[in-house]
């Protein structure tokens, strides 16, 4: 085996340590996300009945063709996923969060004698990825966003070990090497993290008469899943300490927060800042319990958040009521924030404008066709 990435595996250890804390539902059946907070977890999953979605993160940098010894796969991209019934291990399956050059990609062991290579750089190359494994009495399929990256014919295969698979009623999965990723069911209503449609509008915001702005999500496929700047906002927030602000309404659900997704001069996607009324988030380095806030439960308010000289603060009302010096290795980390932009934002949260210092993309004309939740 190759070495884990040491970044990466910490980043992934201090998010399922927070989440955690988050005490999100068990229940698969949900459309909501749990985090996997072990390295081997066991669910009760009936996969072939209800298709299965995982998001992961890719790392920013790996090795896609490295020095193969013996078939050995690098732990720290491959996800284990092993199909069980009634305590019996019907299936392995093996995927990784990159493509690899020599095509060693995916497989579930008994189907085939080595790996197979995925169809496209899955996911389109995004960092944090949603993949989708369904199964039929035909085939396996196996996609990422809304593409198919790998397909098994149950029908064709001369394995025995393949024909159990297709025939077998699956009703639990066991997670390997997984920790800090994601799970749920695929969402009846939702079958593809896809861009929302957007509503009609009577007329465009006329931007010259206010001073917020619709706070645009990022996570769709016009905006490459929040990686095209033109859906994000030119800002030096590492330098100002007028910060960000939003007027939305904060919950105390487990599951949704308000998402600032942060990145640095080049434009590449450093981390994230989430808040909601159990939590406060910075990715990799901060989670703590969110204080009371002053703000109102079910009313909309303003709320700034800022990184300035190594302090993560949020403002409401005039008062800092979140203030936490990063560690020296985050202050490091998140020194260079020259980007912002939001991601799976409520079609009424805004953001305030700083007409001297900000500069919106394209894409964030408070129209966000398309691009924020109702």
């Amino acid at each position: 085996h190759y070495f884990i990435q040491s970044n990466l595996r910490a980043m992934l250890i201090l998010l399922a340590a927070a989440t955690a804390l988050l005490a999100v539902t068990s229940s698969a059946e949900e459309s909501s996300w749990t985090t996997i907070t072990r390295g081997v977890q066991t669910i009760d999953f009936p996969i072939k009945k209800t298709p299965l979605q995982i998001k992961s993160y890719r790392p920013p940098d790996h090795d896609t063709d490295p020095d193969y010894k013996a078939g050995a796969v690098d732990k720290s991209t491959s996800m284990v996923m092993m199909l069980m019934m009634r305590g019996t291990r019907v299936a392995t399956i093996v995927w990784n969060t990159v493509p690899y050059k020599e095509g060693r990609d995916v497989t579930i062991f008994g189907c085939q004698t080595s790996y197979m290579k995925y169809n496209s750089d899955p996911c389109e190359g995004a960092q944090e990825q949603v993949w989708t494994w369904e199964f039929t009495p035909e085939k396996a399929t196996l996609k990422c966003f809304d593409k198919v990256q790998y397909e098994m014919d149950f029908t064709s295969t001369k394995l025995s070990l393949c024909k159990a698979v297709a025939k077998s009623n699956v009703d639990a999965i066991k997670f390997t090497n997984m920790a800090g990723f994601s799970y749920r069911a695929l969402p009846e209503e939702v079958k593809e993290d896809a861009p929302v449609e957007p509503s009609p509008q009577e007329e465009p915001q006329d931007l010259s008469l206010v001073d917020h702005r619709s706070t645009c999500g990022c996570w769709n496929h016009a905006c490459g899943f929040c990686t095209n700047l033109e859906c994000s906002v030119k800002y030096n927030v590492s330098s100002s300490t007028a910060g960000i602000t939003v007027r939305s309404e904060l919950k105390r659900s487990k599951t949704e927060y308000k998402k600032i997704m942060l990145f640095n001069g080049d434009g590449k996607r450093i981390g994230f800042f989430m808040l909601n009324r159990r939590a406060v988030f910075l990715e990799g380095c901060i989670y703590n319990r969110a204080p009371r806030l002053p703000i109102p439960r079910g009313e909309t308010g303003d709320w700034t958040f800022s990184l300035v000289d190594g302090v993560m603060k949020v403002e409401m009302e005039g008062q800092a009521v979140i203030e936490t010096r990063l560690r020296r290795g985050c202050a490091d980390y998140y020194r260079d924030v020259q980007y912002f932009s939001f991601k799976r934002m409520s079609c009424g949260d805004s953001f305030k404008v700083l007409d001297e210092v900000m500069e919106p993309g394209e894409q964030m004309n408070g129209e966000c066709p398309g691009q924020c939740i109702e």
